[in-house]
């Protein structure tokens, strides 16, 4: 009996060995299992528009046999803690209730989603539980790890806090100008914001001395239902022209419940207001003999005179060949030698010349040749105005020659029947012999006067005729007169 009775023992053990091998285990990912440290999820984030909801991906595993399917049902409670505050089933979360999941054969996990739902109002954080019930036939329950502890942390209800752009410009000479702080992702709550000046060591604008802030505490505060709020600066203007200078800002901290955006931080340009100046022609033309030997143009600076050294003023001027009627060329078979000329400015310096050469030659020619001179590119702060272009017109030395009476009177008889008068072609003597007052055929008109001769004038006289020149209001003296 004895013998026997070892027997069957032996038999149920083995028996029961087998049946234990056979068992698969079901339990959550220890990543919820934690009572001390519930697994955390933020009801809306600042990606979410509140009031609106997230998705909790809870972790179901098996472990053991994975020789056939298994099931287990997942409902959600309330948190068994009495020291926390539960969330509300249906208002903050989506129940559960004997929610099957099914294992495949040797599948190790699947997920249970559990919709988290966002109201719009601000709260503190608040826990729910999940747990296992009802495994399916050869599965059991890993008692360490059937119930899912979880935390509802608050995302934005109260608001997320950030800059509005990520830098900002704004002129010295501005009175004061703001930087916008924005409130998104809710509304709930009055929030105080903090910020401070950043990256010392990269800002090239000093507080107090480039600029001010004109709260002595640097904070910024929202009001229930508030979406933006100010830092107020003022810019410090001066005469010196300066580079863009620049300073940091950035949201330092944000009072709970209230949270930091992803542009907390945001960079602040001080332009210069044109210090260094603007750039004219002084006047829109210029007529110009063609035995000037250059035309000299003038440009004048406004607005501003400062020069600083680690940025030259630097005023690029051109002749522009393409828009021009005159020739351009080394010689004096052309009327002008194209020409480009850059003009650096000290500080307070208003003015500068940029000349031409234009050449002369022994041709007449009545039109007028034009050279149009613009003002291409300036440097270190300054600008170009409207009156960027000017022309040079560049007109005949008489080479046609001046006409005039030999003398300037004659006394005949009255019986002589008939009097000789010679006109003489001529001009101001030129030591270059390059005009012989010549060229080309003139034709003269003569009139008659009764009564008192006029006498004669001088051919060196200014208000001799002088063709072409004359009629522009000119002499023929050299150099150029601006604007005759």
């Amino acid at each position: 009996m004895l013998r026997g009775f070892i027997g069957v023992q032996l038999l149920f053990l083995l028996v029961l060995v087998a049946c234990t091998d056979a068992v698969s285990t079901i339990g959550f990912d220890s990543s919820f299992t934690s009572a001390a440290s519930p697994f955390p999820v933020v009801e809306c984030d600042a990606t979410c528009s509140s009031p609106g909801s997230v998705t909790l991906d809870l972790v179901v595993t098996r472990s053991g046999d994975l020789s056939s399917s298994a099931s287990v049902s997942v409902s959600t409670r309330p948190s068994s803690n009495s020291n926390v505050n539960s969330a509300t089933s249906g208002a903050d979360y989506t129940p559960l209730t004997n929610f099957v999941v099914t294992f495949a054969v040797s599948e190790t996990q699947r997920i249970v989603p559990v919709t988290i739902v966002s109201d719009g109002v601000y709260e503190s954080d608040e826990q729910f539980e999940a747990y296992l019930a009802n495994p399916s036939a050869g599965a059991t329950l890993d008692t360490t790890a059937s119930t899912a502890y979880v935390v509802i942390t608050d995302g934005g209800d109260a608001g997320i806090f950030e800059f509005s752009a990520a830098s900002y410009t704004f002129r010295e000479d501005a009175s004061t100008v703001q930087v916008k702080i924005v409130r998104g992702g809710g509304t709930s709550g009055n929030v105080v914001v903090n910020y401070a000046l950043a990256n010392p060591m990269q800002a090239t604008a000093v507080v107090n001395s480039n600029f001010k802030l004109t709260r002595s505490v640097y904070q910024a505060s929202f009001d229930e239902g508030q979406t933006e709020a100010y830092i107020d600066i003022e810019p410090v203007n001066d005469d010196v022209y300066e580079a863009n200078e620049y300073f940091y800002l950035e949201i330092s901290s944000v009072s709970s419940p209230g949270k930091v955006g992803l542009t907390s931080t945001t960079v602040v340009f001080i332009a210069d207001d044109g210090d260094a100046g603007q750039f004219n022609f002084a006047v829109p033309y210029i007529f110009c003999r063609e035995d000037s030997g250059n035309a000299v143009v003038t440009i004048v600076r406004s607005g501003g005179f400062s020069s600083a050294s680690y940025v030259p003023v630097a005023l690029v001027v051109s002749t522009v060949s393409a828009d021009s009627n005159a020739t351009q060329g080394g010689s004096r078979a052309f009327d002008y030698l194209d020409v480009s000329q850059q003009l650096t400015w000290a500080t307070d310096q208003v003015s500068q010349t940029f000349a031409v050469k234009v050449f002369n030659n022994n041709r007449y020619q009545p039109a007028s040749r034009a050279v149009k001179v613009r003002l291409d590119s300036v440097t270190g702060g300054a600008t170009i105005g409207t009156q960027s272009e000017m022309w040079i017109y560049i007109v005949d030395d008489r080479d046609a020659g001046t006409l005039s009476f030999a003398s300037s009177h004659y006394e005949v008889l009255e019986n002589s029947g008939r009097v000789t008068v010679t006109i003489s072609r001529s001009g101001i003597p030129d030591a270059t012999n390059i005009n012989t007052y010549t060229d080309g055929v003139v034709t003269v008109d003569i009139a008659t006067y009764s009564g008192t001769i006029l006498p004669g004038k001088s051919k060196y006289d200014i208000d001799y005729d002088y063709g072409i020149v004359q009629t522009r209001g000119c002499t023929h003296i050299s150099p150029c007169i601006p604007n005759c």
